[in-house]
């Protein structure tokens, strides 16, 4: 630990250098992070909805058209589920991180 305001840790590609990282820093990473998945998550359920909105037209001899748009359907709900797994998983570990930090922090500040 580098003081109350940061931790050493690496930053750059790679962890090619090394740099102290404060609280604030670290914070402002993750929301990145998370920002770019829930933009995921958006355009999944946007391809989902999409996807959802093509009608099967049901006409004798368009069985395999209907049955391609299913899967399509399907491959894009199970995306969309996949992609919202992902956030929640993500979402989870930050606020762990962001909580484990910040206690990590308090008992350096007392001590």
């Amino acid at each position: 630990m580098n003081g109350a305001n940061g931790v050493s840790g690496t930053s750059g590609a790679g962890g090619a250098s090394s740099a102290p990282i404060g609280f604030r820093e670290l914070a402002e990473l993750l929301a990145g992070l998370e920002q770019k998945e829930a933009q995921n998550v958006a355009q999944s359920a946007q391809k989902a909805g999409d996807a959802l909105g093509v009608a099967k037209s049901g006409a004798k001899g368009d069985e395999q058209k209907d049955a391609n748009i299913e899967a399509d359907q399907f491959r894009a709900m199970e995306a969309n589920k996949a992609e919202a797994q992902i956030f929640q998983a993500l979402s989870s570990a930050i606020s762990e991180v962001m909580k484990n930090f910040g206690g990590a922090l308090q008992t350096a500040a007392r001590g």
